[in-house]
């Protein structure tokens, strides 16, 4: 499973992580994502989409949507 946003693209972001010396080390800053049932071209899809995007959804109604064909693409972007 990619940690990978379907709506919006977010991915892995990798920074560092600082020691009480200044040592620096690499780390990941991983996302918190949701898995959605929704309805995509006629059919029921689970969906990866993170916090943000989940919250924008609404509760408790399954909709249709048009996932965008490049991730990423502001210009596709339903909400």
């Amino acid at each position: 499973m990619a940690r990978k946003c379907e709506i919006c693209g977010k991915d892995v972001v990798l920074g560092n992580r600082f020691s009480h010396s200044n040592k620096k080390n690499s780390r990941k800053l991983k996302l918190k994502l949701h898995k959605i049932t929704v309805i995509v071209n006629g059919r029921k899809r689970k969906v990866n989409v993170c916090t943000k995007c989940s919250r924008k959804l609404p509760r408790q109604i399954i909709f249709t949507i048009e996932l965008p064909s490049k991730i990423g693409n502001k210009e596709n972007f339903f909400f």
